[in-house]
């Protein structure tokens, strides 16, 4: 209810007692979404801060406020100077104004998502510090105020829907209210006058708090977490509760659940390939097979898949698996190049398992870190700083590529040379398909690889028709298309974005077009 027409009405008129015949002496915004308007009364200053998030829009008088060095920005500039001389609250809405000298308004329109600081001169909009709603340039300082018809007889017209008469109640009030299928609507207008009747009367304001978050109430409801007589109070103990102590902690949270992923993730990697790494330590090697196989080649039979030999490492017989449409020595020679890589395996493995504990250790410091902050400012900087993600933020291809759908097989195309190197570098892997018309500039098309199936020549071809459609070549009749597995194609270091060099290729004569049937 921080917002609720019943609680502005009297925290816009605490604020015109405590600003009248103050002057604004500054206007800046160092975060995104908020405002802080400073006036000057008697050589005191005053804070007005403003949140306007899409989220979530708040009004406090903080007692201090140390204005940022850097990344900070003066607005709406025509206010300084000016003088309160006044201040009203809008009919039925959550909405106020103060007037001020120079024939100057500033309306405060607590709209939620629509949240925004106006600005008119006489009945003229004048400015805005929300400019991307642009809606609000239309709105006439007069139709800020909504008369309602709130009677009896209205209420009835309108069937007892309530919202119609009454639409500023809030959703906290509203539940107080007993179920309309109860009762008749005479009984639920009683209801309803008695309500309003508490609302307006009422000379408390409670910091509630109803399955754990916290809510600025003028009803006594759920856990009451503080209570005070002076709405200027209850709205910077709200903007405590909420911002400092909830959105704090749930923003904690978060991030630490993010982090604890992505430790679980290293976790099981961990587990996995350190048996992995013992097996390719204590395993058997490829070169002793090979010698193995080179000390009994008159006893290797040809077009055999396996062979029984004596092993004279172990001193034992070792059944050996062979390719059958090769010869002994070939055999071996597979085994040899197999040995070549055992070391570059298991080093590159121990670097890899040696990475991923130290990138846990870097994690649990992180959390650590987290735990420790008590502001949510210096929170979301260090979140933004840091390496907390969330596969949720993570784009999704229909939003970064054009994307096809053929015979069941994904087809995505990139949109421009950035994009190209996006969809290339970090949405194709080696056994999708990677197409690009021939010797001109176009979009890189990736076919995606499903695992047991195969991308039939048909796949490709509809894959290079689209590659070829955009492309330089699409005026023509039959546009050259080369294709490959995406690991042929690599980025040379330095190159420009969606340059590449393709090592191995296969080309198709295709018509340019989009025709998926």
């Amino acid at each position: 209810m921080h917002n609720n027409y019943y609680f502005l009405q009297k925290l816009s008129a605490a604020l015109a007692n405590l600003l009248l015949n103050a002057k604004i002496s500054s206007c800046f915004s160092q975060e995104k979404d908020e405002v802080v308007i400073v006036f000057n009364k008697n050589e005191e200053d005053f804070y007005l801060k403003v949140a306007l998030t899409t989220h979530f829009t708040l009004l406090s008088l903080p007692t201090t406020f140390h204005r940022a060095k850097t990344n900070s920005a003066d607005v709406l500039q025509v206010l300084i100077g000016c003088e309160v001389i006044g201040a009203r609250q809008h009919k039925n809405e959550r909405s106020f104004e103060f007037l001020l000298t120079n024939s100057l308004t500033m309306v405060f329109k607590l709209y939620g998502r629509q949240g925004n600081i106006l600005i008119y001169r006489g009945e003229h909009f004048l400015q805005a510090f929300n400019q991307k709603l642009k809606q609000d340039e239309l709105i006439e300082l007069h139709a800020h105020d909504r008369p309602i018809d709130q009677t009896l007889e209205n209420f009835i017209d309108n069937e007892g829907q309530l919202n119609k008469i009454y639409p500023t109640l809030g959703k906290i009030a509203l539940s107080t209210l007993p179920s309309s299928t109860a009762i008749d609507l005479q009984t639920q207008w009683n209801h309803v006058i008695d309500l309003v009747y508490k609302l307006e009367t009422t000379s408390h304001y409670y910091i509630i708090e109803l399955d754990e978050i916290p809510y600025l109430s003028l009803l006594p409801l759920g856990t009451v977490l503080f209570k005070t007589r002076n709405p200027i109070e209850a709205t910077n103990l709200y903007a405590q509760a909420y911002l400092r102590d909830y959105q704090l902690s749930k923003e904690k949270k978060e991030a630490m659940a993010q982090l604890n992923k992505q430790i679980i993730r290293i976790d099981s990697y961990i587990k996995n390939a350190n048996p992995k790494l013992e097996i390719l330590k204590l395993g058997r090697k490829n070169d002793e097979i090979a010698n193995i196989i080179m000390a009994n080649l008159h006893q290797v039979p040809k077009g055999v898949s396996e062979v029984t030999l004596f092993d004279f490492y172990q001193e034992q017989e070792i059944t050996i698996r062979l390719n059958k449409n090769l010869t002994p020595q070939a055999n071996a020679h597979n085994y040899y190049k197999k040995s070549k890589n055992e070391w570059k395996e298991v080093e590159k493995l121990q670097e890899t398992i040696l990475l991923k504990q130290k990138q846990k250790s870097d994690l649990l410091e992180t959390i650590s870190a987290i735990n420790n902050l008590n502001d949510l400012r210096e929170l979301r900087q260090f979140v933004k700083g840091s390496t907390i993600t969330s596969t949720s933020d993570k784009p999704n291809v229909n939003d970064l590529f054009k994307v096809f759908n053929y015979e069941g097989f994904v087809i995505l195309v990139g949109k421009n040379s950035e994009n190209n190197n996006i969809l290339t570098q970090k949405y194709a892997f080696k056994d999708d398909i990677w197409l690009h018309a021939r010797h001109v500039s176009g979009s890189h098309v990736v076919i995606k690889h499903q695992s047991g199936k195969t991308i039939s020549l048909k796949i490709i071809e509809k894959a290079a028709e689209i590659a070829a459609y955009y492309s330089k070549s699409k005026s023509e009749s039959l546009a050259s298309v080369m294709y490959t597995f995406k690991k042929y194609v690599r980025k040379p270091k330095g190159s420009a974005p969606g340059a590449v060099v393709v090592d191995k290729e296969e080309v198709i004569l295709v018509k340019p077009q989009l025709n998926l049937d």
